[in-house]
């Protein structure tokens, strides 16, 4: 949700909310006015001081570091790159967990003392409850990419702050935690383009913990374009030895026409076929011999070009002719692309198997 609705409705839809307890349609997105009614409902008042929650202990903090340092690992270097593309512009960059503490933060000097003021800092919470609409705690309800701006914010000593913020899920679906840009909406180096590095950067950042979490499993890499994979965009599945999809990320999920929610236990062979069949084996950007591909729809591959590379432990077949998914419907992935025996990656088979797998 990138949101920055015009000065006059917010205010309109505030007094309304104020008045009555709902905000009037048509004023403010949906997902605003949600997350402003669930404020309310948690007790707050937009102009009333904020009594903070407990503070959190050192014991606390360090558990929950300690409980998240796989993410850790993985997403400092890469905050770290985000915030030397925005150092100059009054922002800092932000960690937080499932629950909305904050763990790791990189400020700019000069924002760090108003960021201070309002409690964005390590072991603070920016959970809905604590803080009312901010992006942190908004993109954790919803579960999606969220941008708040000045006044959206439900605490009026909040309004200063601009936020974008996008979730970190793992393989499984399961919310990691969230990454967050906050800077001064009054800077002239506020960005609507926030939203968009902050959600490229949570990608990355899943795209990293994927390959480190499936590193012992089967994992295809998937792009509409050979020169994509390898890139944030491309897409991941995670595919167990025995043909069960156990993780992907986000962009093999839309590829494939899957839902986060129905992964576990779910054999590949329950992908349409024409999903699979988009999908093309390739090794160093060459495109493959069409009927490397396990489906009847093969020439499609020829039409739309898509791409796939395979990772993982060598997978136990062998040479086969190729198989028409749709008439196997009880066959795992492997009966689906018999052709991902070249194995391109690990080159464990000649020359020739890559160029006509087919003859092997």
């Amino acid at each position: 949700m990138q949101s920055n609705s015009a000065p006059l409705a917010l205010r309109q839809a505030r007094q309304h909310l104020l008045e009555f307890g709902q905000c009037p349609s048509g004023l403010v997105n949906e997902r605003l006015a949600r997350s402003w009614s669930r404020s309310m409902a948690a007790g707050l008042a937009p102009d009333a001081r904020v009594r903070p929650p407990d503070p959190v202990s050192n014991g606390s903090l360090r558990r929950a570091l300690s409980a998240s340092h796989v993410l850790l690992a993985h997403s400092r270097p890469i905050m770290e790159y985000v915030f030397d593309q925005v150092r100059h512009s009054q922002s800092v960059v932000v960690l937080a967990d499932p629950r909305g503490m904050l763990m790791h933060t990189l400020g700019d000097e000069h924002f760090a003392d108003k960021a201070a003021r309002v409690a964005l800092s390590c072991g603070a919470s920016w959970h809905e409850e604590h803080r009312g609409t901010n992006a942190i705690g908004t993109a954790l309800v919803e579960g999606g990419a969220v941008q708040i701006h000045g006044s959206e914010h439900f605490l009026e000593r909040n309004g200063f702050l601009t936020c974008a913020a996008s979730p970190i899920v793992s393989a499984t679906g399961e919310m990691l935690g969230i990454l967050d840009i906050s800077s001064d909406h009054r800077s002239s180096h506020a960005h609507a383009h926030t939203l968009g590095l902050v959600s490229t950067a949570a990608r990355m950042i899943e795209n990293r913990l994927i390959a480190t979490a499936c590193k012992r499993d089967i994992r295809l890499h998937l792009h509409p374009q050979s020169e994509g994979i390898g890139s944030v965009a491309e897409g991941i599945v995670a595919v167990s030895g025995d043909g069960w999809i156990i993780g992907a990320n986000r962009a093999a999920l839309a590829q494939l026409g899957l839902q986060m929610g129905t992964l576990a236990g779910r054999s590949s062979n329950t992908c349409s076929t024409s999903a699979w069949s988009n999908f093309s084996p390739t090794t160093s950007a060459v495109p493959c011999n069409p009927r490397c591909c396990a489906c009847t729809a093969a020439p499609c591959c020829l039409h739309k070009c898509k791409w796939m590379r395979l990772h993982g432990p060598a997978p136990p077949w062998r040479c086969a002719p190729a198989l028409a998914p749709c008439r196997l419907p009880t066959m795992h992935w492997r009966a689906w692309i018999p052709a991902m025996h070249a194995r391109a990656l690990q080159q464990t088979r000649p020359a020739a198997c890559l160029a006509n797998p087919l003859r092997c």
